[in-house]
């Protein structure tokens, strides 16, 4: 889940070869968990599914934009 104030538009940047991702692939997931403050947190989990898409929704603008091609992992909370 991501929440961005402002990211219509945003590029994105490639850490790794996508297309050498596979499912069950360990990740590493860093966040600032419902945008809280403070120091990121951090967890481990494994690549679930590819070229997954969604729909991000700035509710306030009531702007929507289809992301593809992303990537699903699952990370325990």
């Amino acid at each position: 889940m991501l929440q961005l104030a402002t990211g219509s538009r945003l590029r994105t940047v490639s850490l790794t070869v996508s297309s050498a991702v596979t499912a069950g692939e360990t990740v590493l997931a860093l966040a600032n968990a419902e945008g809280q403050g403070g120091t990121p947190a951090f967890a481990t989990g494994a690549v679930t599914a590819l070229d997954q898409s969604i729909t991000a929704t700035d509710e306030g603008a009531g702007i929507s934009e289809q992301l593809t091609g992303l990537v699903q992992a699952g990370v325990p909370l």
